[in-house]
């Protein structure tokens, strides 16, 4: 009677053991679950953050002026107009292998002749030819800021007049001989493209413009 009573006794506190085993592994169970969500939520609240940072960081800079210079198309050679001072004509990129200009390279930038260059006629397009402010081109230097480019409309044709830090130079732009680049520099100006920038080379033969990121690097 008595054996049978303790292999009773023994058999519940095995079940009771069980039940508590079980209990506890539920309780371990729902800890893990709820430190999971906690952890799942922190981090995605953390991520969100991250994100919400770097939308509100300013944008680089360097990056963003390369960024502009790479958004303008190409437009293609119109070799005619002779490179003789005042002439104002598309600057392109030279090949490294041949140090000769790439065929139908160029973009915004642009350069003003102090005095003739006939050796660019080969391969550089003229647009343009300075009919008022020469003064101002010879009085340019490194770093002087080009203010503004506007077009105006006048009775023997169009002209692009830039508002420099030394004063301001009238372009006339030749239709006739460069269609295409001249349709081209117009939607550049119109679009204020060309506002805030730097003559970033100036030499005792020519000046030039056009690259946000080369204005802001040699500044």
């Amino acid at each position: 009677m008595k054996q049978k009573r303790k292999e009773e006794l023994k058999k519940k506190e095995e079940e009771r053991r069980k039940q508590l085993r079980a209990r506890a592994l539920e309780a371990a169970g729902i800890v893990l679950a709820v430190a999971l969500t906690v952890f799942l939520v922190l981090l995605i609240n953390h991520l969100k953050e991250n994100e919400g940072a770097k939308e509100n960081q300013a944008p680089d800079p360097v990056e963003e002026a390369r960024s502009k210079d790479e958004s303008v198309p190409t437009v293609p050679d119109e070799i005619g107009a002779p490179n003789v001072r005042g002439a104002v004509g598309m600057a392109k990129p030279s090949d490294p292998a041949t140090n000769e200009p790439v065929p139908d390279s160029a973009t915004s930038e642009f350069y003003i002749l102090k005095r003739d260059a006939r050796h660019l006629d080969p391969g550089y397009t003229v647009f343009g030819n300075v009919v008022e402010g020469m003064d101002v081109v010879d009085e340019l230097e490194a770093g002087d800021l080009l203010y503004s480019a506007e077009l105006e409309e006048g009775e023997a044709g169009r002209n692009i007049a830039l508002i420099t830090s030394k004063g301001p130079i009238k372009i006339r732009l030749l239709e006739e001989e460069a269609p295409q680049t001249v349709a081209h520099l117009v939607d550049l100006v119109q679009s204020g493209f060309y506002n805030g920038l730097t003559w970033y080379r100036v030499e005792d033969w020519v000046v030039q413009t056009g690259s946000h990121l080369r204005s802001l690097t040699s500044s």
